[in-house]
């Protein structure tokens, strides 16, 4: 069923790094005297502003570097610098014009600021400038988000790693919803330890505030931290009363919102299948993983269910040829079977795939598919997953990869509605209205402008089908309810329905073909442009004050680990094939949840190290890749790390600093027979002690 396949190859190089004349200054005498992350949530609706300010105490000019991680659903909406009183503004421009500025300035052998993905749910946002003695820079950027309801409960997560104990470290967050907010609690790396003693929540009816002031001396106490300050994240969960089976409707300036989630439903008994690939690609510790998910799923599975498996390699192999109830006795023969299943051989083919699975399917059964590691073909896994009306989820290759699977489940578990019709007179330019399933804990959201702003009364209309039954809910609002929305968030609404639309967009593009796709490219873009989101389509253009320098800041695609497209190399590796399938016939719900073959995407620069079973790796811009050569003198091949121990994500020790690691697989090309190899993934400047730009080519 599946056959192995080859994307493309990019020739990658092994270099050693030789620093120019002179031993390079570290960077010191830099104050982040002032760091304040402000986070106001409206109707979901997240907008967070992160402020630092840092003085240069020198008596000589040095760059300072902002960096800060964002979450990977938010949209970039704004970065400007303040330096001497004047303003630098980041502009948002089509990613070609974009790319043009960043090659002049690459060109003049300046550097370019990143957007990149560093973990499961967060971007790294980096770039520096130049300041001059004694002086000040401050660093504002802006990001937006639609927060998601999942098993139950909205996710605000907020990230702060200043790099050094701030004098003036502030948090402030403000959450207001139109029902009234149910619960809400505060977790994460920042609220363990003393830290939790900074943290201050109220309550009000349909607001929340969470404030965290640490002192200095709290900001090197936490779990995470130490003698550079803060490093973790604050996530605040909460959700919101649902007095209202219609749903939550708001409107603003002309343009509305409608949050539907009914409990008050029925389940509706599902079919599931678990298909399981057993090929060489689930060697090790993956089938073992998928292996203790299926067991915990299958103890899960309620005893109107009806439940299968099938494996396969090479071959398919059936434990039953028909769905079985989930009794007691089925579970338990089903569990022994599952305890036998081991990996084997087996190749893939992504068209077939794609064929095969599409026809098997029709428009019965809805597909999700679950990608292991960052080496997956997550446009293959989406596009696969939104031909059949499912999605697709990655699955983080960890020590909780069980649980994670599970977890995915648990939010499909209780389909409680199909066929979900939402229809709204008097509203245009609507996001996605229908959806083929609404699952307990989950949420629909569709927002659109109003046609007629001069109405009193605006009416919302969600068709579907329940348990053996079509219902029908029907809501009427009144448009110029004043609770509605504070003055000073009144253009939220737009924004909210901007982000939505073009996250939408972006999405359909893997379905669509010639001039559809064309056309809603374009529109996509004309509304990023509009709203200054930074979206795969757009980059931020940054003109700093060292002669008109040039910066430029992307959005990074899921799945993908190198900021530029152009030097993608992929490998042929196949990963797990999860599958869960769905039928509708006598009130059951059948579901397919499938994890398709992958490829490893990678660019790094191998560094070995003596002693040391994996070497370390990084990676550089693009335009730098050529300029780097080997040099024997560099002092750099005697470099050694040491693994710290029971840390939360991977950690080196490295030049007697703790440097956050991630676990890469590679071909390493310095041997004719090219094998895939682990390296430690780790950021440039920590394994040279030094910027990109202090290095040059000594030699071609």
């Amino acid at each position: 069923m599946m056959d192995r396949a080859v994307l493309r190859l990019v020739l990658l190089g092994v270099f050693l790094i030789s620093a120019t004349s002179g031993s390079v200054k570290k960077k010191e005498n830099v104050d982040i005297y002032s760091f304040h992350i402000n986070s106001t949530v409206t109707s979901r609706y997240a907008t967070t502003i992160i402020t630092s300010r840092v003085a240069n105490t020198l008596n000589e000019s040095q760059e300072i570097q902002f960096e800060v991680k964002i979450p990977k659903n938010a949209f970039i909406s704004k970065f400007r610098m303040v330096i001497e009183g004047k303003t630098y503004d980041g502009v948002v421009k089509e990613k070609g014009e974009a790319q043009q500025q960043y090659n002049v300035a690459v060109s003049r052998g300046q550097s370019a600021g990143l957007v990149k993905s560093v973990g499961r749910t967060l971007e790294d946002f980096k770039t520096s400038v130049t300041v001059a003695a004694l002086s000040k820079v401050t660093f504002e950027l802006t990001y937006e988000e639609l927060l998601q309801r999942r098993l139950g409960r909205y996710e605000l997560l907020i990230n702060a790693q200043p790099m050094q104990p701030v004098a003036d470290f502030k948090m402030d967050v403000h959450i207001r919803e139109k029902p009234g907010i149910s619960f809400l609690e505060v977790k994460g790396d920042l609220s363990t330890g003393d830290l939790a003693n900074a943290i201050k929540t109220t309550r009000a009816d349909k607001d929340a505030w969470v404030t965290f002031y640490p002192t200095r001396d709290q900001q090197t106490k936490c779990k995470s931290c130490g003698e550079n300050g803060l490093n973790g994240n604050l996530l605040i969960t909460y959700d919101v009363e649902r007095r209202n089976p219609k749903g939550d409707v708001v409107v603003s300036n002309g343009y509305f919102v409608h949050y539907f989630a009914p409990s008050n439903v029925p389940r509706i008994p599902k079919n599931v299948v678990f298909i399981i690939d057993r090929s060489g690609s689930m060697h090790g510790r993956k089938i073992e993983q998928t292996r203790l998910a299926l067991l915990r799923i299958l103890s899960d599975l309620d005893e109107d269910d009806h439940f299968g498996l099938i494996t396969f390699d090479n071959e398919v192999s059936l434990w039953k040829r028909e769905l079985l109830k989930a009794t007691e006795t089925n579970l338990e023969n089903a569990k022994s079977f599952v305890k036998k299943i081991s990996d084997g051989g087996g190749e893939t083919n992504i068209e077939k795939i794609m064929a095969n699975v599409k026809e098997a399917i029709g428009t019965k059964f809805p597909l999700y598919c679950l990608g292991f590691g960052y080496d997956v073909n997550f446009d293959f896994l989406t596009k696969m997953s939104l031909e059949n009306s499912g999605v697709a989820r990655r699955i983080y290759e960890d020590s909780d990869a069980d649980l994670q699977l599970q977890g995915f489940y648990d939010e499909v578990a209780v389909p409680l509605l199909t066929d979900i019709q939402l229809k709204y007179p008097g509203g245009t330019n609507l996001t996605k209205t229908s959806f083929s399933l609404y699952f307990n804990g989950s949420e629909i959201v569709v927002s659109g402008q109003i046609t007629d702003n001069s109405v009193e009364s605006f009416t919302t209309e969600v068709i579907a089908v329940s348990k053996g039954s079509n219902v029908k809910y029907q809501d009427t609002i009144m448009t110029k309810d004043s609770s509605n929305v504070p003055p000073e968030n009144e253009d939220f609404m737009q924004r909210l329905w901007a982000y939505l639309t073009v996250k939408q967009l972006l999405e359909r593009q893997v379905l669509l073909k010639g001039q559809e796709k064309e056309d809603e490219n374009k529109e996509a873009l004309k509304l990023s442009l509009k709203y200054q989101f930074v979206t795969p389509l757009t980059s931020m253009v940054v003109t700093k004050p060292q002669e008109g320098e040039v910066e430029v800041a992307d959005k990074p695609r899921e799945g993908r680990k190198e900021h530029f497209d152009d030097f993608d190399a992929a490998l042929p590796v196949q990963q797990p094939n999860f599958v869960y399938s769905i039928d509708e016939e006598e009130s059951a719900y059948d579901f397919i949840i499938d994890v398709q073959p992958t490829y490893v995407h990678s660019n790094n620069f191998l560094l070995p190290v003596v002693g040391q079973s994996k070497p370390l790796c990084f990676d550089i811009p693009v335009p730098h890749k050529l300029r780097l050569l080997h040099d024997s003198a560099s002092g750099k091949a005697n470099i050694s790390y040491e693994e710290i121990k029971g840390s939360q994500t991977p950690t080196l020790k490295i030049n007697d600093k703790e440097v956050k690691a991630s676990l890469e697989t590679v071909s390493d090309y310095r041997l004719h027979s090219t094998p895939i190899r682990e390296c430690w993934l780790v950021p440039f400047q920590a394994v040279m002690e030094a910027e990109i730009s202090d290095f040059t080519v000594i030699q071609l």
